[in-house]
């Protein structure tokens, strides 16, 4: 398929039409007579191409160019650029959209009513492309199921970045196959990417892409892993009273009192009995932690109604998930789940109540788990 270009420029000038330069002769058929001079300013998608008219012929010249192709004697049947209006003698072309690494061979010519004609053939060699400079920057802010990575265009290249991001997978190698982000801005840039959505305490390799027309080019690779909850401390009989303090205890308004710390462990008997007579009250613990993180519990109330004491943070209600439930004796436990705790020294409260009578409620093994 035949490809045009009409980009052109003017070295110098000859301002008469048929005029036979001293240096050369027309053709003796009346064509004109053209030289192929050089190629220049190579790189590796662009060229420029410099011939010559040196005689119009017999007739005036109709049109006049640069024809050039991969394969050996380029015709105007391959890549060309075509000028119809002659007025000066020599010129040249810049020619784009080239393949990097490629040989070309290229050569001037000219028409007028008699014929074609064509200067010799050269060649040049397109240079190797040159791919884009980017930087997988590192990462900040991680939790549990959220990252901000970075990433830094440092140049662009051969080609224009259409495209670029991040790309991350729970696999080496990540590429735009698997999760990424989109920007669009083809400016030298640093970036960063807002990552949501993450599974807790698992390691992921991400790195920077920038896209081009054709081609997908990466950063080097690195990697991160979540926060994962990691049981700090498990509390049963023998170290409640390190956790549950009796001024921290209410039972109906009375404040303080002896923990009913049974000295028998094991969810079956239960290791920490709220005292009988007790239809309201709560006990408190402190959250002194550096990290996030949140506590589980079993729990045991004979109101089979009450899924699991109220929790409160800070005095604010918290959800309450439970994991699991199971039957020891005829004693039903849950083991229930508190949201996520900040890091700080926040207050948790466990509360029950019930105005019309009296419950056995149980507490086991408390456990506190961090996010680090």
């Amino acid at each position: 398929m035949k490809k045009i270009l009409l980009l052109f420029s003017i070295v110098t000038s000859s301002c008469q039409e048929l005029e036979i330069l001293e240096h050369s002769n027309a053709l003796e058929d009346g064509r004109p007579f053209v030289s192929t001079i050089k190629s220049d300013s190579i790189a590796s998608t662009t060229a420029e191409l410099y011939s010559e008219v040196i005689s119009t012929g017999k007739t005036p010249i109709t049109s006049f160019g640069h024809c050039w192709s991969n394969f050996n004697n380029p015709t105007i049947e391959d890549f060309i650029n075509i000028d119809s209006n002659y007025t000066l003698s020599k010129y040249f072309i810049v020619v784009s959209d080239l393949i990097p690494t490629t040989k070309y061979y290229f050569r001037a010519f000219a028409t007028n009513s008699i014929g074609i004609a064509y200067g010799d053939i050269l060649s040049f060699t397109t240079n190797d492309a040159i791919t884009p400079n980017i930087i997988t920057g590192g990462y900040e802010n991680i939790t549990e199921s959220t990252v901000v990575l970075r990433g830094e265009i440092i140049t662009e290249g051969t080609f224009p970045i259409i495209q670029y991001g991040h790309c991350w997978s729970i696999n080496q190698n990540p590429t735009i196959e698997d999760s990424i982000t989109t920007f669009e801005n083809t400016a030298l840039v640093s970036f960063t990417s807002d990552v949501s959505n993450l599974i807790e305490g698992k390691e992921y390799y991400y790195r920077t892409y920038a896209k081009t027309s054709d081609t997908t080019f990466y950063g080097l690779e690195e990697s991160f892993t979540t926060y994962g909850p990691k049981l700090l401390y498990l509390y049963n009989c023998e170290s409640f009273e390190d956790v549950f303090y009796s001024n921290s205890y209410n039972c109906n308004n009375d404040v303080g009192g002896a923990w009913n710390i049974l000295s028998s462990g094991g969810i079956e008997d239960g290791c920490f009995n709220i005292k009988n007579g007790c239809v309201w009250g709560h006990v408190d613990y402190i959250w002194g932690s550096n990290y996030d993180g949140y506590i589980e519990l079993w729990f045991h109330t004979s109101n089979e109604a009450n899924t699991a004491p109220i929790i409160f943070i800070d005095g604010v209600i918290s959800e309450v998930e439970i994991l699991t439930q199971e039957y020891f004796g005829e004693e039903r436990w849950r083991k229930i789940k508190t949201e996520k705790i900040s890091s700080g020294s926040d207050t948790i409260r466990f509360e029950w109540s019930n105005a019309s009578s009296i419950l056995n409620q149980k507490i086991d093994e408390v456990e506190i788990w961090e996010y680090k």
